[in-house]
């Protein structure tokens, strides 16, 4: 699913609506960091797609391994050596599982803390449960099966 949709909407997700990326990273985990994490290789299925973008690597800041599912301002940090690609920058944020959302916002915070400009959440899965409240409620509303023809950008045909 995740090579399909970047082949079939790469370049709706690399233009961001209107802002182009310049650089594209993903959420790492404490367990698997580096080229090891499975959203590494997800994130490079998205340079394929994107002219000039840069990878740029995000570290484990202070609280990088809370387990708790909270936006925590120091959980990721971006490392020296990357910042030039970050600042005034378009980043797109690959995530390979959203559960809360926290990691993901964290990393934004470290991002956007580093002076990027804009940072667009790639997310390429959703865990559902149904005994969560909230998610129970997401389940009841979904009317129609997964299409992967609808861009996740534009909400509808690209184009």
């Amino acid at each position: 699913m995740v090579r399909g949709t970047s082949i079939l909407h790469g370049e709706c997700i690399c233009s961001g609506r209107g802002r182009a990326p310049g650089a594209v990273t993903f959420v790492p985990s404490a367990r698997a960091q580096g080229p090891a994490h499975p959203a590494a290789l997800l994130a490079r299925q998205v340079v394929d797609h994107g002219d000039g973008l840069l990878p740029v690597g995000l570290g484990l800041g202070a609280s990088g391994t809370d387990g708790r599912r909270a936006v925590l301002r120091d959980r990721f940090v971006v490392p020296d050596r990357w910042r030039d690609r970050v600042v005034g920058q378009h980043v797109i944020l690959v995530e390979d599982a959203w559960l809360s959302g926290a990691k993901a916002q964290s990393a934004t915070i470290a991002l956007r803390d580093a002076g990027a400009r804009w940072v667009t959440i790639l997310c390429v899965g959703r865990w559902l449960r149904n005994d969560w409240p909230d998610h129970r409620a997401l389940i009841a509303r979904l009317r129609a099966p997964y299409d992967p023809q609808l861009c996740p950008v534009a909400g509808g045909p690209c184009g």
